[in-house]
């Protein structure tokens, strides 16, 4: 119940000042970057179906608990040529719980593909969506009561959110703007916000061998008055079959992850980050759980490690 309290305290100051973990956070992002930017609804010439279930600081009672469900698909079209642009669309749920405070989204995003040659594309996307704030006080139970958490509260948001992709055949680099639209908890005071967050990523790919890439990836996160995150992962791909890496969340954590091809069309991963940010314990790790289906078969030969290749 101490600890509910203390992580409830810290995620009011974070609201108050507009900063901190406002988004929900996962490590394996590089496998999830329709997740950060909706210029990649439909990106791929098949359906897309991604779960993710993060379990943060575990052992550190109240601590976050993350979901998100994305589905992605083109939108049929009589597209002849690679230059001919194509369509997607997309939708997503997103559920996030610290302490009292919870989260839920719901969002519908399109995206608009345009190549200039067959390995040189441009993406822009839109997503927007609802937003519900919830704060359940029957989780609290303080030797103090603050007025501020004296009854349970429910709000609800507009979120828009922005994006831009560009890919060739060796990198990627992409641009989005989240949480656009009205942002204030009104119920928690005038100062009560949410931030809106620039995230830029950028990738590339080295062949190894016949058999063996690596891809190193980087994500930028910043608000507009508080410092950057930085999320950087490595991983070597063995075939398209198997996936292990090793990451760094600058100030936070390290990681390690891998994800594994079950068949030609289900993937699972796996990632479990080691805590450095000072929750004055050694022991507190982050466990993550990736689940993806594509939608039509996939040739041994194709890359799914990231949207570009």
């Amino acid at each position: 119940m101490k600890n509910i309290f203390i992580i409830c305290t810290i995620m009011m100051f974070r609201i108050t000042s507009s900063y901190g973990q406002q988004e929900n956070l996962f490590s394996q992002w590089c496998f999830n970057q329709n997740y950060y930017n909706p210029a990649l609804a439909g990106i791929k010439n098949y359906q897309e179906l991604k779960m993710i279930s993060r379990f943060q600081w575990v052992g550190f009672e109240g601590a976050p608990v993350s979901h998100m469900i994305n589905y992605s698909t083109q939108i049929h079209n009589k597209r002849r040529e690679f230059l001919t642009p194509r369509h997607g669309i997309n939708v997503q749920f997103e559920n996030d719980e610290i302490g009292a405070f919870g989260t839920n989204r719901i969002l519908f995003g399109y995206a608009f593909h345009r190549n200039f040659t067959q390995d040189v594309r441009i993406s822009i996307g839109l997503r927007a969506g609802i937003t519900q704030l919830f704060f359940n006080n029957d989780k609290l139970n303080p030797l103090q009561p603050d007025p501020t958490f004296n009854r349970n509260r429910t709000l609800y948001l507009p979120n828009i959110n922005l994006g831009m992709w560009w890919n060739t055949e060796k990198y990627y680099v992409g641009l989005s703007l989240q949480q656009l639209g009205k942002t204030n908890w009104d119920q928690l005071g005038n100062s009560s916000s949410f931030a809106t967050h620039l995230i830029i990523s950028a990738g590339s790919k080295f062949k190894l061998s016949n058999s063996i890439t690596f891809l190193p990836n980087l994500l930028l996160s910043k608000t507009f008055s508080n410092p950057t995150r930085i999320d950087a992962i490595g991983y070597f791909d063995f075939n398209n079959k198997f996936k292990l890496g090793v990451g760094l969340r600058n100030n936070e954590s390290i990681l390690a992850l891998f994800q594994i091809k079950l068949n030609h069309q289900y993937f699972i991963g796996y990632s479990i980050d080691y805590i450095t940010n000072g929750l004055n314990t050694s022991s507190l790790m982050s466990h993550e759980i990736n689940f993806q289906f594509a939608g039509s078969h996939i040739k041994e030969t194709e890359k799914l490690s990231c949207p570009m290749f």
